[in-house]
């Protein structure tokens, strides 16, 4: 236990392609977890015992949460880019070879049925796009995600009130510490050259 809470307060240095691969997983996770199952959990507050064993609420919620995740995963993918991006043009063909390989691969390890096909196509489309652009700013990533996830939310529309809010805030805050933690753990020159 307590090397655990040891990791937790001093998280390890991230200087290899596969340790960032398990950063990116574990924190796309968290991220779409906070934004769909503690949203709703939250949301219903003293009836969340009730709704969470409804099997309309259940179903809709995964739906949810799958594709929160995917799309979480492009949007940080997008970071990564954004921060390890180097000048040389070899370097920067592997890292974007990487970043599709390591989407395709995180997706295809989740046990669900889900199907993430047209996810998959739209992140190398999205990948092809920030090629031809400077990296871009790690909050302005899930600007595209948050009117999607918020939409697929399960909660009833006269339930929402001003709750878009929320769900941008806590997606763009997760973008901006996301992007910090890399500052503050991950090597990149080391990373780049293990590509």
């Amino acid at each position: 236990m307590l090397s655990r809470i040891k990791n937790w307060l001093f998280p390890g240095r991230v200087d290899t392609p596969e340790l960032l691969a398990v950063l990116l997983s574990v924190e796309t996770s968290r991220l779409s977890q906070r934004s769909t199952v503690g949203f709703c959990h939250t949301k219903a507050g003293s009836n969340a015992r009730f709704l969470f064993r409804e099997k309309m609420f259940l179903d809709a919620l995964e739906v949810c949460r799958w594709n929160a995740f995917a799309m979480l995963l492009a949007d940080l993918c997008m970071i990564v880019e954004a921060y390890l991006r180097p000048q040389d043009g070899l370097a920067q063909e592997k890292l974007w070879t990487w970043l599709e390989d390591v989407y395709v691969r995180t997706l295809d390890k989740q046990e669900t049925q889900h199907d993430f096909s047209e996810f998959k196509r739209l992140f190398a489309e999205r990948l092809g796009h920030a090629r031809l652009a400077p990296p871009g700013r790690a909050v302005d990533q899930v600007t595209m995600s948050c009117k999607p996830i918020y939409d697929s939310l399960p909660i009833h529309e006269t339930l929402r009130g001003d709750d878009f809010e929320v769900i941008d805030g806590l997606l763009h805050f997760g973008a901006a510490t996301f992007r910090e933690t890399l500052e503050q753990r991950c090597d990149p020159s080391r990373v780049v050259e293990g590509l």
